[in-house]
C-alpha cells in the first residue's frame, strides 16, 4: 500500500498542514539547486523518516517534498502512538507506520530519541539498510559529519552517520572557513537556543504562551515546559555536570574535539534559551594560530559552503527555514601575548534544518556516493 499521495484526496483538507505545525518565517528550505542535489543522490531508493511526526521528521518529510522525491518512495514512520496519524506536507499526505528493524528501506532518517535510535540504528544497518541518525546515541561510535566541515570522516563501508548537536553544526558550519585559514587554537561560544530544540510541544507552549500574555486568552496559562517561555530566557535545560556544565555545553566540547580531529584546541559554551521558534543565534570566539584582518576574516566566512555572509550580522528569523547559515558581524583583533587574531563572529541557522534534518540528508548522500 502506497505511503503517501497526492493532495487531491478528499480526505487532505483534515489532515495538519506542516506550516501549522511548523509555524514561523517563509524562508526558502532548499532551492533549486539543492533540490536537484538531493533529488538526484536519493533517486530510486525506498527512503524512510523514523520520528515522522516529530518536529524534526516533519521537516525531513517536507525536504524530501520539496526535492521531488518521490513520495512513493518516502515511508513514514513513528512510535505505535503517532502510528496511523495523517500528515499533509508539501501537497503529499504521508500515513505515519510503526517503526521497526524491518522497515522495507534502503535507507533511513533517524529523528528518534536516543534510546531509539541506540536499538533502530544497528539493526537496520545490519539488513543493509543505509542510516543517518540525528540522535546523540551514536556520536561517539559511529562518524560524526558536518558535510561542509569534515565529509572525509565518512567511510565507503559505513552503514551509519551522526549528526552533531544543533549548536554545534550551527557553530561549526559558520567558521569553517576561518578555521581553514588561520587555524584554531581555542573556540567560545555564547548560544541563544531557539525553543524547537525542546520539540514540537515546546514551540507549540511558547505560542500560546505568548497568546496568553498579550491577552489573547485571557487568563489562559498555558503548561507544557515547567519554565514559562513567552518574553523569558534561561540557561539550558539539560541536566548539570559535577563541573557545572550543562549536557548541551558538553555536546559541543567533545563533538567539536572529533569533527574537528583535534583534543589540543581549548572549547567553553554557554547555551541559553530564548522565546524564538526555529533558529539559533550563536557568538562565537576564535583565537587563530595565524593572524588574519577583519576582511580576511570575512572572505573566509563569506567563501564557506553552506554559509550566507550577512557584514551587519544575521538575526533568527532570517535564518528561518533556511538551509543556509547566516554569519557576519566579524571583529579581528590581535591576540595578546601569542601570534594569531582574535576573531568575533555572530551565526544564526534554523536549528531543524541545518542543525538537524538537512544535515542528515546530506549525511545520507554522503553515505550514498561513499558507497558508489
Amino acid at each position: 500500500m502506497s505511503t503517501a499521495t497526492k493532495a487531491q484526496d478528499p480526505q487532505a483538507a483534515s489532515c495538519p498542514s506542516i506550516d501549522s505545525l511548523m509555524p514561523g518565517s517563509p524562508g526558502e528550505r532548499l532551492g533549486a539547486a539543492r533540490a536537484a542535489w538531493l533529488r538526484e543522490r536519493l533517486e530510486g531508493r525506498r527512503i524512510a523518516v523514523v520520528g515522522a511526526s516529530g518536529a524534526v521528521g516533519l521537516e525531513t518529510l517536507a525536504l524530501l517534498a520539496e526535492a521531488g522525491v518521490d513520495p512513493e518512495r518516502v515511508i513514514a514512520a513513528g512510535s505505535a502512538r503517532s502510528a496511523g496519524r495523517t500528515l499533509a506536507i508539501c501537497r503529499q499526505r504521508f500515513v505515519v507506520h510503526e517503526a521497526s528493524d524491518r522497515l522495507d528501506a534502503d535507507a533511513a532518517v533517524l529523528a528518534t530519541p536516543a534510546a531509539v535510535s541506540k536499538r533502530l540504528a544497528p539493526a537496520l544497518a545490519e539488513r543493509g539498510v543505509l542510516v543517518s541518525d540525528n540522535s546523540s546515541a551514536l556520536r561517539h561510535s559511529a562518524p560524526l559529519v558536518i558535510p561542509e566541515v569534515n565529509p572525509e570522516a565518512a567511510c565507503p563501508n559505513d552503514r551509519i552517520i551522526a549528526s552533531p548537536n544543533c549548536t554545534t553544526t550551527i557553530a561549526l558550519t559558520a567558521c569553517e572557513g576561518v578555521r581553514r585559514n588561520f587555524g584554531v587554537r581555542s573556540i567560545q561560544i555564547t548560544s541563544q537556543q531557539a525553543i524547537s530544540g525542546a520539540g514540537l510541544i515546546a514551540m507549540q507552549t511558547l505560542i500560546r504562551q505568548t497568546e496568553a500574555t498579550l491577552g489573547v486568552y485571557g487568563d489562559e496559562q498555558p503548561a507544557g515546559f515547567g519554565i514559562p517561555l513567552a518574553f523569558n530566557a534561561f540557561p539550558h535545560e539539560s541536566d548539570l555536570n559535577e563541573p557545572g556544565l550543562c549536557g548541551e555545553e558538553l555536546k559541543f566540547r567533545t563533538e567539536t574535539a572529533r569533527i574537528w580531529n583535534d583534543t589540543c584546541v581549548s572549547t567553553d559554551a554557554c547555551c541559553l534559551r530564548v522565546p524564538t521558534l526555529r533558529s539559533h543565534l550563536v557568538v562565537v570566539r576564535l583565537q587563530t594560530e595565524l593572524p588574519c584582518t577583519k576582511q580576511e576574516a570575512e572572505q573566509a566566512i563569506a567563501a564557506s559552503p553552506g554559509v550566507v555572509f550577512v557584514e551587519s550580522g544575521p538575526d533568527a528569523i532570517s535564518a528561518s527555514k533556511r538551509c543556509d547559515v547566516l554569519a557576519g558581524r566579524v571583529v579581528a583583533e590581535p591576540s595578546l601575548g601569542v601570534e594569531g587574531s582574535e576573531v568575533r563572529l555572530v551565526a544564526a541557522g534554523d536549528q531543524l534544518l541545518k542543525g538537524a534534518a538537512w544535515n542528515a540528508l546530506q549525511n545520507l548522500a554522503l553515505l550514498i556516493e561513499r558507497r558508489g
